[in-house]
């Protein structure tokens, strides 16, 4: 079982696109494509699963064909990969 909560999964992605990505805290909802809404490029993206693999001690890159679609996406994928 996770010791995480969706919250705070989803918290700490947002902060890490705030801080690290340099993402508006505004642009950020459930809804908002990686990509076409907040300018994800192939760097970033990497970026991102970087920091969350060390952030949670877990292999996100393995697992992923594709960087998922939405934030919300991102959210579920994180948070299903700390449940297992």
């Amino acid at each position: 079982m996770s010791e995480f909560s969706v919250a705070e999964v989803r918290d700490s992605i947002k902060e890490i696109l705030i801080n690290e990505c340099v993402i508006d805290s505004e642009l950020i909802k459930p809804e908002a494509g990686l990509i076409d809404d907040l300018g994800l490029d192939s760097m970033t993206a990497v970026s991102l699963l970087t920091s969350l693999e060390e952030k949670y001690s877990i292999c996100l890159e393995d697992d992923l064909s594709e960087l998922p679609e939405t934030f919300a996406d991102l959210v579920r994928f994180v948070s299903g990969k700390l449940t297992n």
